[in-house]
């Protein structure tokens, strides 16, 4: 008997085949062309980040893909960006699971106050 990860890295497949747990999503990597993999996705949620100029509101979401040529990503890295619906996610982090799949951070627009200031602007 091996580990969870092992366990699971055989089932990966058949978990990300399945149209009732997992979703569609298309994956650009930076500079090259889009592919439509399944994700398993966790739900949406806001995260307040600060530094010494500005406070931010980004609206942020995990989700988990497959890291595989055929079936998924084969080098899911930073910049790339992930289409769910409508709303295009950047990919701020990159956590490997396990052989054959991770974990992304994705983050999308958000908001921006300058320090010292009331106004807030849209960030790009």
């Amino acid at each position: 008997m091996g580990t969870i990860q092992e366990t699971l890295a055989t089932d990966l497949g058949t978990i990300f085949g399945s149209q009732e747990i997992t979703d569609e999503a298309t994956y650009t990597p930076s500079g090259g062309e889009p592919v439509t993999i399944q994700a398993l996705l966790a739900p949406e949620r806001d995260d307040y980040r600060n530094d010494e100029q500005a406070e931010y509101l980004v609206r942020n979401r995990e989700c988990t893909i497959l890291t595989d040529a055929d079936t998924g990503v084969a080098a899911p890295a930073r910049e790339d960006t992930v289409t769910i619906g409508s709303t295009v996610w950047a990919v701020e982090q990159v956590i490997e699971i396990g052989p054959g799949w991770a974990q992304l951070l994705l983050v999308s627009r958000g908001r921006k106050r300058l320090a010292g200031n009331d106004a807030i602007m849209d960030l790009p």
